[in-house]
């Protein structure tokens, strides 16, 4: 986790403002933890997949 909330830096995604595949496969372990009740409790990380989620075509798992 220290690697990637240390990657997702000033951007949105993992590549600044890109969004990538990279994006879907990390943030889908994220996506599942939240899901089985297991937050990161990382807010940097949090905020990550909520942008993430928050997109137009984002699948939306509920928690």
């Amino acid at each position: 986790m220290d690697v990637i909330e240390g990657e997702v830096g000033d951007g949105p995604y993992l590549f600044g403002d890109w969004f990538t595949a990279a994006d879907v496969m990390i943030s889908s372990m994220f996506m599942w933890a939240r899901l089985w009740g297991n937050a990161t409790g990382r807010p940097r990380l949090e905020a990550y997949v909520d942008r993430l989620q928050a997109r137009p075509h984002a699948m939306k798992m509920k928690s």
